[in-house]
């Protein structure tokens, strides 16, 4: 049976507290339920590009064109032409598909298009066309910024554990200390008990949430990797730190295709 899918994307996301997918959800599932859709397959492409280059990287995008494809979708509804790709032709090539299987299209910006019609199928292709020269504009506008930072020796990207922006430029950030972090790595003696420890202190990790191993072994490499190099050499099979050894494993490969787990020997 037919069913209304949802589909909600983004670009970039920068935590995980991101207000886009609650204003995308809400208004969509508002929108649908004036429609009497209450019961809806939520897709999405999250921290993903709608760019034609990248349309291949969206799972979800490629499974709501499998159940258009397939009948299984009545009716298709989204926050914007935007979310739903950022260029014209793939705009077009997704009106066509649901115009050929009967699907309906509601945007909670742009409302509900009539592809079926010569004058529908103009407005769909100038409101596309417009989307996507804002998208170019935009792309442009962040090139130009980022040059200009460049030139005017700005930092470019996000700030490591540790840091902070201030004008552009890298300043300790005393909340976030990374040399805490290394200090409770030393005095645990694995990634492991060093989340454990952290964790319990309270100190903020880079998401805000808890800490883990990964994340410990990402700053322990950056500020301090002498630690590692320490840690590589010292490491005995059955000793207290031997979950370091993971820093080696699935490295080596046996002939008979057996992965080899190292035993550092004295």
């Amino acid at each position: 049976m037919a069913t209304a899918v949802a589909y909600l994307r983004k670009s970039k996301v920068r935590s995980s507290r991101d207000l886009s997918w609650q204003v995308q959800e809400s208004q969509v599932r508002e929108l649908a339920a004036r429609h009497g859709d209450h019961e809806l397959l939520l897709l999405a492409d999250w921290d993903r590009s709608g760019r034609g280059g990248k349309t291949h990287l969206r799972k979800n995008y490629a499974e709501l064109k499998r159940l258009i494809e397939a009948g299984e979708t009545s009716v298709l509804y989204s926050y914007s032409l935007s979310r739903l790709a950022r260029s014209t032709a793939e705009y077009l090539a997704l009106a066509e598909l649901c115009h050929k299987h009967g699907v309906r299209v509601r945007l909670c910006k742009e409302g509900e298009y009539d592809y079926a019609s010569p004058g529908g199928k103009m407005t769909l292709t100038v409101l596309a066309a417009v989307a996507t020269m804002e998208a170019d504009l935009a792309a442009e506008r962040a090139r130009d910024t980022i040059a200009a930072r460049r030139r005017r020796g700005d930092h470019i990207g996000r700030a490591a554990y540790g840091k902070r922006l201030e004008k552009g430029q890298l300043v300790d950030d005393p909340d976030h200390s990374a040399e805490d972090v290394v200090e409770a790595y030393r005095k645990a003696g694995s990634f492991h008990a060093a989340a454990r420890l952290l964790n319990a202190s309270g100190l903020p990790s880079p998401q805000g949430d808890r800490w883990t191993d990964t994340t410990i072994r990402r700053i322990v490499r950056r500020e301090s990797p002498e630690d590692l190099q320490v840690a590589i050499r010292t490491t005995r099979r059955g000793s207290a730190g031997g979950g370091e050894q993971k820093l080696l494993a699935g490295l080596l490969r046996c002939p008979c295709g057996t992965t080899m787990t190292p035993s550092l020997q004295r």
